[in-house]
């Protein structure tokens, strides 16, 4: 398995909110794949320090994340965990303090044995409030002392902002302190092996790409919905909801890899599906529909009145010329039945695919499979099936990984550009103004709903 160029800098994983849920379930776990797969003979020259206001020492800390490496993986005795461990450390303090900065600098200065040609790689596992406190306390805690061979590096997950007008300031204040090639705005969905597939397999189909325009697909269906609920997410999630917190991203990039241009690069398809598709007013919106499951207000940071929504159905038609008027719905929810995170097109009626009716293609990220559904005598009669990612178990383990390793080369292939970013917000915004104009409240729903 690869992920990507050689590391040959020393890097440095630094991790602000490291005794968090993420850190131990994925965080930690992703390094450690990372450390024991293809590029461990560079990455052993590498460091993580996890950063918090809980009182942690360093082994204390490595027991922590030892135990979410444990239950993740499902390993115990394995001498490369234990060498792993040994590159962990801790620094405790409170981000809103400089000298927790300057304390932090000198840390990594001591650990590494050098203040040179290091790769310094910021991953945010904090509230996005914090971002306007912390960002440029990175920087300034660091000008005059970081030697000009080393690289200061960001790394920031989806969703990036709440909307287009706090995206913009957030880019704004991140490129007032660090160049924009060393900011990386991570979507972990495109490091899933399935959807980093997709392009090539489009272009090794063209018969089937044929059938994708306005005179064949009568409607696109995306889907992530989780049998899953917030568990301890309830302040971090109740600030965003489903809406923001998948359907704005990972729901949007599906769809733009899947019918985006092939003629351009991944990012310009992208850009230029974004830009045609969602020129967007609220008279375009067809419906929204929004749940709450039962339960939901009693976690802890969640709101007492909280209209957060859990789920939600959001439908419009797509506008460019080649899919003009093709009905589209987002799905998304929490605490479903069953998982299905996958891309639907349904087909007209008397389509044809090598001389066979064909009714459905299905995208499953979950099977790692593209699905085809042919037609006979009006009933769905057989399939046929490409399996584009074998691999699919431990997907968040290695999606991580891939992020981090892309952000220690450089790579920005899991990253979204900013203008993808200012797009969807666009489209998205307008159904969340929708739904707060016409005070659309959630329905309830109980945990394990059969939402499909």
């Amino acid at each position: 398995m690869s992920f990507g160029k050689e590391l040959k800098k020393k890097n440095v994983f630094v991790i602000l909110g490291g005794t968090g849920d993420l850190m131990q379930n994925k965080i930690a776990p992703s390094l450690f794949h990372l450390f024991s797969n293809n590029v461990k003979d560079s990455f052993g020259n590498d460091f993580i320090i996890g950063c918090g206001r809980s009182e942690y020492t360093d082994e204390t800390y490595r027991d922590l994340l030892k135990a979410g490496i444990e239950k993740k993986l499902n390993i115990k005795d394995n001498n490369e965990k234990e060498s792993f461990l040994e590159k962990v450390f801790y620094s405790q303090g409170d981000l809103s303090d400089d000298s927790f900065y300057k304390n932090l600098y000198e840390n990594i200065y001591k650990i590494v044995g050098q203040k040179e040609n290091l790769n310094i790689i910021f991953y945010f596992s904090i509230h996005p409030k914090l971002f306007d406190t912390v960002i440029p306390k990175i920087k300034s805690a660091g000008e005059g002392d970081v030697d000009k061979t080393n690289n200061i590096k960001l790394i920031i997950e989806k969703p990036f902002g709440k909307d287009e007008a706090s995206a913009e300031a957030l880019n704004n204040l991140i490129l007032q302190n660090f160049e924009d090639e060393n900011i990386f705005r991570v979507e972990h969905y495109l490091a899933k092996s399935f959807l980093q597939s997709m392009r090539d397999f489009r272009k090794e189909n063209l018969e089937l790409e044929n059938i994708l325009n306005k005179s064949n697909i009568e409607e696109v269906k995306v889907y992530l919905l989780e049998t899953l609920d917030v568990d301890t997410r309830g302040t971090f999630y109740d600030d965003l909801g489903v809406i923001r917190d998948v359907m704005q991203n990972h729901l949007l990039q599906i769809l733009a890899l899947v019918l985006g241009d092939l003629d351009l690069s991944e990012k310009d398809s992208k850009i230029k599906f974004f830009k045609e598709n969602f020129d967007f007013e609220d008279k375009d919106i067809s419906d929204i529909k929004t749940f709450q499951y039962e339960g939901y207000k009693n976690i802890k940071g969640v709101r007492e009145n909280s209209r957060t929504e859990t789920a939600a159905i959001l439908s419009s038609h797509l506008q460019s010329e080649k899919y003009k008027d093709i009905k589209l719905g987002l799905v998304a929810g929490k605490a479903i039945k069953e998982s299905k995170k996958s891309l639907e097109i349904i087909f007209k009626e008397n389509v044809l695919y090598e001389e066979k009716q064909i009714s459905k293609i299905v995208f499953d990220i979950i099977l790692g499979k593209v699905i085809l559904y042919f037609t006979k005598n009006n009933l769905d009669n057989f399939v046929e099936e490409f399996v584009l990612d074998p691999n699919v178990s431990h997907q968040y383990v290695v999606e991580y990984a891939k992020i981090f390793a892309a952000a220690s080369s450089g790579s920005q292939d899991v990253s979204a550009s900013f203008e993808e970013i200012k797009y969807m917000w666009r489209y998205i915004d307008t159904f969340i103004k929708v739904k707060e104009e016409e005070n659309i409240l959630p329905e309830v729903y109980k945990k394990g709903f059969d939402f499909i």
